[in-house]
């Protein structure tokens, strides 16, 4: 379904599906909701919170989605009919519950109304939004997104128009016109074995090919030219960013090249998190946790309610996925040129590292690579470790300089003709 999603988003700017519980199947359901079969609206941030839609059922899917009981008397009759399958339109709407309309325990609302009765089938509230709409970018005070293809519309329109173009001229080159006197009028072949008799005293009757020339390679580079801008428009290139790079790159030329391209992408790909993705996976999160499908929480992370009720906060969300790679790669980058940039002075003055954590340093760049995370060890067991390791090398240097105390008492035992000196004995004791 998301896939379906993200189609709507790149070509009309706007997508939205649903996540909800399906109690049958005991598992989520995602619905996809095509581009022009819904209305949205915002809040005064800006933000998607009502959504406003018409589904098609015949009475008996109805009966089996809202309970028979609820559906107008000529549906409810319908639906016990085998023999009706007519379909019934019925207006859903999903909207954000206010303080000035009637008291509700859900942030979120749905109401079902059928079309024709006006009468109201179904209500069902929503810890969630369950609707989830995603804009590619917006323009203006309207609700709804644009997509780069409005900007790559005219391209499209001149390729579309070039492509006519050298689609008539190999036509023209495949059947070339023919320029022949009235006389022979009927009685030209065009066929390819086809015979045209003509007088060999008058040359000037027989029949010749017309204005065939053309400019293929003209055509076509216009045609690669417009192709290019469209792939430009639409950030194809990021995704082939070295495929078409024939020459060798030093590793900060590729460094630079992937920024740039990274940096004009990335304002819609956050869009498209903060707006999208956050909230349909917060809400996959917490329909699995009242499911009872999620493990049990740390204790470390439960918190108490005033009225003494232990809740669980949703978890943040952290993306490796390709693009979000690409963009905390940078923070790498940045990272590795600073220190080269400021290596002498490191050498200089070693103790400037202290103003460094490393340690944080060293997690955030191993996440940033996309690295997996389970290779990584907690901050606990590294404290451990280091704390086990100070221990060991405590212990081994007390067991150095005993040793070391040993054989100087050896010496001073052997210069004293094989007696100790009572000071060192009583130091060798303790």
């Amino acid at each position: 379904e998301i896939q379906e999603v993200y189609l709507d988003r790149s070509s009309m700017g706007t997508g939205l599906d649903f996540s909800e519980w399906d109690a049958e199947n005991d598992e989520l359901n995602f619905r996809h909701l095509p581009i022009g079969t819904y209305y949205i609206g915002q809040d005064h941030r800006g933000r998607c919170d009502s959504v406003v839609y018409e589904c098609n059922y015949t009475a008996q899917q109805a009966a089996t989605e809202f309970g028979i009981d609820s559906l107008p008397e000529k549906l409810q009759k319908e639906a016990r009919d085998p023999k009706k399958n007519e379909s019934h339109v019925f207006i859903i709407c999903v909207d954000k519950t206010r303080e000035w309309d009637t008291p509700s325990n859900f942030p979120y609302e749905m109401t079902c109304v059928h079309q024709d009765s006006k009468k109201v089938v179904h209500t069902q509230g929503y810890y969630e939004m369950p609707a989830h709409v995603t804009r590619y970018l917006k323009w203006g005070n309207s609700p709804y997104g644009y997509a780069p293809t409005w900007v790559a519309l005219p391209e499209a329109h001149k390729l579309s128009f070039l492509q006519k173009q050298m689609d008539v001229l190999a036509e023209k080159a495949a059947n070339p016109p023919i320029l022949a006197p009235s006389s022979l009028e009927g009685e030209i072949g065009v066929g390819a074995l086809d015979i045209t008799y003509v007088n060999d005293l008058d040359p000037n009757r027989a029949p010749r090919e017309w204005q065939t020339a053309g400019r293929y390679d003209v055509g076509q580079d216009r045609i690669e030219h417009k192709k290019k801008a469209i792939m430009e428009i639409m950030h194809g290139d990021l995704f082939r960013l070295f495929a078409q790079i024939e020459r060798q790159m030093t590793a900060t030329e590729a460094s630079l090249r992937q920024a740039e391209k990274v940096m004009q992408f990335s304002p819609t790909f956050s869009r498209l998190t903060s707006e999208y993705l956050d909230p349909k996976l917060r809400r996959i999160f917490s329909i699995l946790w009242r499911q009872g499908k999620m493990p049990a929480a740390p204790e470390e992370i439960q918190m108490v309610t005033q009225d003494r009720n232990v809740v669980v906060p949703v978890p943040n969300i952290a993306y490796n996925n390709r693009i979000s790679l690409a963009i905390k790669s940078q923070q790498n980058t940045a990272y590795a040129e600073f220190m080269a940039m400021n290596q002498s002075t490191v050498e200089m003055n070693p103790a400037i590292l202290d103003n460094m954590n490393a340690d944080h340093h060293f997690r955030d760049a191993w996440r940033n690579a996309g690295l997996p995370e389970d290779s990584l060890q907690t901050e606990e067991v590294v404290d451990e470790t280091r704390q086990a390791r100070a221990e060991q090398q405590a212990q081994q240097q007390q067991m150095e300089q005993a040793m070391q105390a040993a054989s100087m008492a050896k010496d001073v035992s052997a210069a004293n003709g094989g007696e100790m000196p009572p000071e060192i004995s009583e130091a060798l004791q303790q």
